[in-house]
C-alpha cells in the first residue's frame, strides 16, 4: 500500500507479496459516498488533478482504503484512460499502485480493463513517480496466483523486467523493481527461467540497499534448485560479498533469512566443492552462532540448522548409502563435517532444547544436525558425538515424538514420523560405532529402549521396521549375555 502522494513512494518495509498476507480493507459509509459522487462526477466531465489526488489518498489509507468500491463503480478503466495522460497520468498510476493490492477479484478486474501493457510500458519506459507506481502495480499483480499467471502467458513480463534492470535505476526503484522479480520468480518456471536467473546475478553483483539485498536473496534461493546456478553464484564471488555478511544481520528484516537459506541449499546440493565453497568463506562458524542465538529471527536459524546439517552430508537413498559413503568420505566429506563439529555446537544442544516440545521446527532441524554426524562420520567424529550426550539427547527427542500428539495437518504430521526414524537412524548408527556397550548403557538410562520399543507400533512401516531390527540385532544379545 502505497502511504501518500509524493514524489517517490515511500515503503519503510517493502515485502513480497509471496512472504506477508494480503490486508483486509474495511471501507467507510462515507468514503462509499465520496467514490460514488466522483464516479457520476467523471461520467459527465473530465477527472480533476485534485480529483483523482484525492482518489489516491483514500486509496493509501492502510485499513480502510476503498479498493472495493472503486472497483464496483468502474473506477479502474478511469485510472487506465488516464495512465499516460500529461497531467493525470501520474495520479492515475499512484491510483493503480494502490488499487492492485485489492483482492484477487479486484485484481482480474484490472486486468479485463486493458491495464496491463500500458503498465509494462510505463514501468520500462516512465520515469519518476511513474515508472514507480506502474512498476509497483506490476509487483502486486504478480503477487497473486491467478492474474500472475494470465500476465506470464503474454510473455511480455519477463521482458521487461529484464530491461528494467538494465537501466540506471535510483534506490527507491531498485527496490520495487526487486520485489517485482522476486514475486516474478514465485511461479517455478520462471525462477528455473535462465534470463530470470541471470537478471538475479547481476543484480547481486551490485551495491544494494538492505531491503533490496533481502528480495534478492529471496529471489536466488528460488532458483537456486540445482548445482548449476549453486556454481554461478559461487564463481561470481557473490557467497563472500553477499551471504558471509548477511546470514547474522538482524538490522533488515528476513535478510538474515533469505541468505541463511540461500547457504542451505547450496550446502545441500549435489556437488560437494559447493559446501566446501561456505567453509572457506569461513560461514560456518557465523552459521553455528546464528543457530544457536535466541536474539536471531526464528527463519535465520532454521535455515543455518540446516546448512550445518547439510554440510559434511550426502543426500542418497537408505540402500545406496552404505555403498557409497565410503566414496563420499573420500572426497572429502568428513574434513567438512569437522567443520561443522569445530564449533561446538552438538555440546550446546542439550542445554538449548531441554525443554522444546517435539513440535518445534528448530528442535527437529537439531536432529537433522545430529543425524549428520552419525550416519556420515568417521569413528572418531561418532566418538565425539557420544562424548557430547548426543545419545540421550536424541532418546528424549524420540520419547518427545512418540508422546506428541499433532493436531496439524498430513504434512507435519509427516516431519514428525520423519523425525522419529532420524531418530532411530542415529541410535542405530551409534550403537553400530560402539564397541564398550556404552551407548547400549546411555540408551537405557535414557529410557531409549522403552522408546525404540514404542517405535515397533508405529503407523510407518519403516520406522516399526527399522525399530524391531534395532532391539533384535543388539538387545538381544545383550539379554543373552
Amino acid at each position: 500500500m502505497v502511504d501518500a502522494m509524493t514524489d517517490d513512494i515511500k515503503s519503510l518495509s517493502l515485502a513480497p507479496a509471496s512472504d506477508s498476507k494480503k490486508p483486509v480493507y474495511v471501507e467507510t459509509a462515507t468514503q462509499k459516498a465520496r467514490i460514488s459522487e466522483l464516479a457520476a462526477a467523471f461520467k459527465l466531465s473530465r477527472p480533476t488533478k485534485e480529483q483523482m489526488l484525492e482518489l489516491g489518498i483514500m486509496l493509501g489509507e492502510q485499513r480502510t482504503a476503498p479498493i472495493n468500491a472503486v472497483a464496483r463503480e468502474g473506477l479502474i478503466s478511469v485510472f487506465v484512460r488516464f495512465l499516460k495522460d500529461e497531467e493525470l497520468g501520474r495520479s492515475a498510476s499512484f491510483c493503480m499502485a494502490n488499487v492492485t493490492s485489492g483482492s484477487a477479484e479486484v485484481q482480474s478486474a484490472v486486468l479485463e480493463s486493458g491495464a496491463l501493457m500500458t503498465l509494462l510500458s510505463l514501468m520500462v519506459g516512465g520515469c519518476g513517480p511513474l515508472q514507480q507506481n506502474a512498476t509497483w502495480a506490476i509487483a502486486n499483480l504478480l503477487g497473486e496466483k491467478a492474474t500472475s499467471d494470465v500476465i506470464l502467458a503474454t510473455g511480455a513480463v519477463q521482458m521487461a523486467v529484464s530491461m528494467l534492470f538494465k537501466q540506471k535505476l535510483d534506490v527507491e526503484m531498485r527496490r520495487i523493481a526487486s520485489w517485482a522479480l522476486c514475486n516474478l520468480t514465485r511461479t517455478e518456471s520462471m525462477a528455473l527461467d535462465t534470463s530470470v536467473r541471470g537478471i538475479v546475478l547481476n543484480a547481486l553483483e551490485t551495491e544494494v540497499d538492505g531491503e533490496t539485498l533481502s528480495n534478492l536473496l529471496l529471489t536466488a534461493r528460488r532458483a537456486a534448485k540445482d548445482a548449476a546456478f549453486n556454481a554461478a553464484f559461487i564463481a561470481r564471488g557473490i557467497v563472500k560479498r553477499v551471504l558471509v555478511p548477511c546470514v547474522d544481520n538482524q538490522a533488515v528484516r528476513g535478510l538474515a533469512c533469505h541468505a541463511c537459506d540461500m547457504c542451505a541449499n547450496i550446502a545441500g546440493d549435489s556437488d560437494l566443492r559447493h559446501a566446501q565453497a561456505l567453509i572457506d568463506a569461513g560461514l560456518i562458524p557465523k552459521l553455528a552462532s546464528v543457530a544457536i542465538s535466541p536474539a536471531c529471527e526464528h527463519g535465520a536459524r532454521l535455515g543455518a540448522f540446516i546448512t550445518l546439517a547439510n554440510v559434511g552430508s550426502v543426500d542418497l537413498e537408505r540402500a545406496q548409502v552404505a555403498a557409497i559413503r565410503a566414496e563420499a568420505k573420500a572426497a572429502g566429506l568428513s574434513k567438512q563435517l569437522q567443520s561443522v563439529i569445530d564449533t561446538k555446537i552438538l555440546e550446546r544442544l542439550p542445554a538449548l532444547f531441554h525443554g522444546a516440545s517435539a513440535g518445534c521446527a528448530l528442535y527437529l532441524e537439531t536432529l537433522q544436525l545430529v543425524g549428520a554426524v552419525a550416519t556420515n562420520g568417521t569413528p572418531q567424529q561418532l566418538s565425539y558425538a557420544v562424548v557430547s550426550d548426543m545419545v540421550p539427547y536424541t532418546c528424549t527427542a524420540l520419547a518427545k515424538l512418540n508422546a506428541f500428539d499433532s493436531k496439524d495437518g498430513e504434512e507435519e504430521q509427516q516431519q514428525l514420523v520423519d523425525s522419529q526414524l532420524r531418530c532411530l537412524d542415529i541410535l542405530r548408527a551409534l550403537l553400530e560405532h560402539d564397541e564398550t556397550d556404552t551407548v547400549i548403557s546411555q540408551i537405557e538410562a535414557s529410557g531409549g529402549r522403552e522408546c525404540i520399543e514404542a517405535c515397533q507400533h508405529s503407523t510407518c512401516d519403516t520406522n516399526a521396521r527399522l525399530a524391531s531390527s534395532i532391539l533384535k540385532e543388539f538387545w538381544v544379545v545383550v539379554l543373552a549375555q
